[in-house]
């Protein structure tokens, strides 16, 4: 009789669990489909975003420390690796292979990752473990922005929810939203309707600026690499380093016009920025004079998958001898904020006339 009380006891209180539980959540409503799942809150309460897209003041929008190869600096290195698509540095992929390894062979049951928000520079670094289990490898930098006034809260958290799109506070709505507190996420720069041709495209151009409600926004293609590649439990960290962004430095952002509603590293086959490539203007076959001076540089332009001038990121390979004549082929690589890039090969004819 006594075990007969005792199993009742134990029913009772699961039951009474799972209905806290439900309770707690009853403001979502999933939708559930062959290829995604959708989230929208429908109780009035508010996720940490809104629409603001005022630009904050005294708040100073700081450069990333990656250098480019570039005509004006031919010896400059780029020392990071790249992901096309994304703004962001990455690094050290051959220790993340390597862990990535040890946990698919069950070696390892850590989790992969470590996610730190540095807010006063608005930048996100991921770390993997080193060979002591100890989260100081860092292999991916992303630009971002948290709250403003300090509206992101700070500590020790980890990740326990997941959506592909989320009905954030505003009428607004976000992708690839992840939370690690809370209504603290990260996600994607808003949009107007769950349509990823409807950006708030003011607030994408102020990635990098403290500007949001308390989550920590990203673009579309940073977001979903968390989404993608952080699971569950991921710890992460939020703080305020003042002396550096993170070990990888922060990326640059990008700037996009006001008219094209979409984030530039969204791959949704309706975006038009993914048809695009960057563009090296002016850099045409030309024949010169035997003895005369010649700029490989001077002339030539080129811009970014949104019409951003990028110039200065112009690599120049080649040699030209204007004392011999000849003909001399020069080629011309441009690498945008994406890692995108164009290359167009030009000939210079040096001829004595």
């Amino acid at each position: 009789m006594k075990k007969l009380i005792s199993y009742i006891l134990i029913i009772a209180a699961i039951t009474l669990l799972i209905y806290e539980f439900n309770k707690d959540n009853s403001h979502y409503r999933t939708e559930v489909s062959s290829t995604q799942t959708s989230l929208y809150i429908t109780s009035s309460i508010p996720t940490k975003e809104t629409q603001t897209s005022t630009e904050p003041s005294k708040i100073e929008k700081t450069e990333g420390t990656k250098d480019y190869v570039s005509a004006l600096n031919p010896k400059a290195q780029d020392v990071y690796e790249n992901d096309p698509g994304s703004t962001a540095y990455v690094s050290n992929q051959d220790i993340l292979q390597k862990n990535l390894e040890l946990i698919s062979s069950g070696v390892s049951h850590r989790n992969l990752y470590l996610i730190r928000v540095n807010r006063h520079f608005n930048c996100v670094t991921v770390y993997t473990f080193d060979k002591k289990g100890d989260y100081n490898v860092p292999v991916r930098a992303m630009i971002c922005s948290v709250g403003s006034d300090n509206g992101t809260i700070t500590g020790k958290f980890d990740i326990y929810c997941k959506y592909r799109w989320l009905a954030l506070y505003g009428g607004v709505f976000g992708q690839y939203a992840s939370g690690f507190y809370g209504d603290f996420l990260f996600h994607s720069v808003p949009y107007t309707k769950q349509y990823a041709g409807s950006l708030k495209t003011a607030d994408y151009n102020l990635l990098g600026y403290s500007i949001s409600m308390g989550c920590v926004r990203l673009s579309v293609s940073d977001s979903k690499w968390i989404y993608d590649n952080c699971d569950y439990g991921t710890t992460v960290e939020i703080l305020d380093d003042t002396e550096s962004p993170g070990p990888l430095g922060r990326p640059d952002g990008i700037q996009i016009p006001e008219d094209v509603l979409w984030d530039p590293t969204d791959l949704d086959e309706g975006n038009p920025y993914i048809k695009k490539a960057p563009s090296i203007k002016n850099a045409t076959d030309i024949t010169i004079p035997l003895n005369s001076a010649f700029n490989p540089a001077e002339g030539i332009f080129a811009s970014d998958i949104c019409g951003n001038d990028i110039t200065d990121r112009i690599s120049i390979y080649g040699t030209v001898n204007t004392k011999v004549a000849g003909t001399y082929m020069l080629t011309y690589i441009v690498t945008d904020a994406l890692n995108y890039t164009a290359s167009v090969d030009r000939y210079i004819n040096v001829k004595d006339e």
